[in-house]
């Protein structure tokens, strides 16, 4: 068990302490995602909607006489550095992403359910996780990194996407995506039944439209568990990105276009299962200077992911943090009981 509600004691103009809320949280949640993927191994606390403390409301509820975890012994870890120090033998490395290229957050997310792999963001600062983690501390190895080793950026919307034979989109967050969709979904390594909307490290930027918890992190855990992808594009064909204005309009409509239609493919015209939602106080719409309206953004959204057979589990804002998923998909559930007449 570890406690992540410092995390949301974030303030206006403290960097580092913003930086430290999602650096902790997302590295700990691909954490979850690979230990509890057979057995529920590791719980957090950290989501709180008003003066509901949702993940100890669940915890005790299932920790009462007679209970699913009455009976599980628990060990209460202190830190982030502890607990990635205790599961070491239990993951195969880090993925480190890029801090300027914004989707590379979510491509790491992606590999992390593939490869077995913590995410970490790439920040030599002292202090940051990643000083605390790969250079120091456990020394997690490095297996793959999203950004080059003197820390200029891999993916620069030039040229030839690296590692690939395909060329660039113009766009540095598309390239991300689509050198992913070479090198991991075209190739089958990815369970593309199940996909994930869920906003990049743009989020550090500014935290604050909505509640502390919806950089949606804590969502990660499920979709790594299940080797699903992840991916932060907008549905508007008729504009740029707002996170990404100098793409060609359209760049990102495209890219999400051909990761959905390469996961119909594979899963042979069945459904896939989508969570998360447009970010729409922060991204694509007129919060962000776009065009369009909160409510139009959601379901273009809608409308395009239907023509793939997928639909969407909307974790929207409001209540859209939900943490610990998991670990609760193994809760025990009754077997269904057939009546007739």
């Amino acid at each position: 068990m570890l406690d992540l509600g410092f995390t949301l004691q974030i303030e206006k103009g403290n960097q580092q302490s913003i930086n430290k809320a999602w650096d902790y949280t997302h590295t700990v949640a691909s954490l979850q995602g690979i230990v509890n993927r057979a057995i529920p191994q590791l719980y957090i606390f950290l989501v709180k909607n008003g003066n509901a403390n949702v993940d100890r409301y669940w915890w005790n509820k299932y920790r009462a006489p007679g209970k699913w975890l009455a009976k599980r012994d628990t060990i209460v870890y202190k830190n982030v550095v502890d607990v990635i120090s205790a599961y070491k033998k239990q993951i195969k490395g880090a993925v480190v992403y890029d801090p300027n290229v914004q989707a590379t957050s979510n491509v790491a997310s992606s590999i992390a359910g593939v490869e077995d792999l913590i995410v970490v963001r790439y920040d030599t600062n002292p202090g940051s996780l990643y000083s605390q983690i790969i250079t120091n501390g456990p020394k997690v190895p490095v297996k793959l990194s999203l950004v080059n080793k003197d820390g200029s950026s891999l993916f620069t919307g030039r040229g030839i996407i690296p590692g690939t034979t395909r060329a660039s989109s113009g766009s540095a967050k598309n390239d991300a995506y689509l050198w992913f969709l070479e090198k991991y979904m075209k190739t089958g390594k990815v369970n593309t039944k199940y996909g994930a909307y869920y906003i990049d490290q743009q989020w550090l930027k500014n935290p604050f439209p909505a509640n502390r918890n919806h950089h949606t992190l804590t969502n990660h855990d499920f979709f790594i568990s299940r080797k699903g992808f992840f991916f932060d594009l907008s549905p508007g064909a008729d504009e740029a990105a707002t996170d990404d204005v100098t793409q060609t309009p359209g760049t990102d409509v495209n890219t999400l276009k051909e990761l959905l239609l390469t996961a119909y493919n594979q899963n042979k015209g069945g459904y896939a299962y989508l969570g998360g939602f447009p970010p729409w106080a922060f991204k694509y719409t007129k919060h962000a200077k776009g065009t369009h309206e909160d409510v139009a953004t959601e379901w273009e959204y809608s409308r395009i992911i239907s023509a793939y057979n997928a639909f969407k589990d909307a974790d929207a804002i409001g209540y859209g943090a939900l943490a610990n998923a998991s670990f609760w998909q193994h809760f025990p559930l009754k077997k269904n009981i057939s009546r007739t007449g």
